[in-house]
């Protein structure tokens, strides 16, 4: 590993070991301190990446970001921001998002590291959450950006409680 995170360099490592000990595959973007995964739905087919990456700062936490294979285009970026809103109301441990300017959509959870405790069973539980949230509501996203149909409609429509536990797979790739 050749990125040593200026603020956090034990928990980054430890994130490394974590994602050794779970049979991850992975690639470390050393210029960030960011530590990529990929791993494919089990109900869509969809190929996803997933970012864990430190916050510079210390009271900042560790994140997970997760993006849709899809860039909204911007006529339907509207659309899928009221779909995002939708799909994260209520959420607890994460949301959805849209960025505006070239349209990615997906979901980002984080949680705070205390003391740089950072057991496998947490990173591994983030993963899952991540995973199952991509699979759960990529229906209800597709239905918008592919089929015009209204955010409301596909909220009530996909119900993503329906769609089995999905978690990241040895299988994953980095580089897709």
């Amino acid at each position: 590993m050749s990125c040593v995170h200026p603020n956090h360099p034990e928990t980054f490592r430890r994130l490394v070991q974590i994602f050794e000990e779970l049979e991850l595959r992975f690639r470390v973007e050393p210029d960030a301190c960011v530590l990529h995964t990929g791993f494919q739905g089990r109900r869509h087919g969809l190929r996803y990446q997933i970012w864990l990456w430190i916050e510079p700062d210390d009271n900042s936490p560790l994140r997970i970001r997760c993006d849709y294979p899809v860039n909204v285009p911007a006529s339907l970026r509207r659309t899928v921001a009221e779909m995002v809103c939708r799909a994260s109301y209520g959420l607890r441990d994460g949301h959805y998002f849209l960025d505006m300017r070239d349209g990615e959509v997906g979901f980002t959870c984080s949680v705070r590291i205390v003391n740089h405790d950072l057991p496998t069973e947490l990173v591994s539980d983030l993963l899952r959450m991540t995973a199952t949230m991509m699979e759960g509501y990529w229906p209800a996203f597709e239905a918008c950006i592919f089929h015009g149909m209204e955010p409301e409609e596909a909220v009530v429509r996909f119900d993503p409680l329906r769609c089995a536990e999905i978690g990241p797979s040895p299988q994953g790739s980095a580089d897709q």
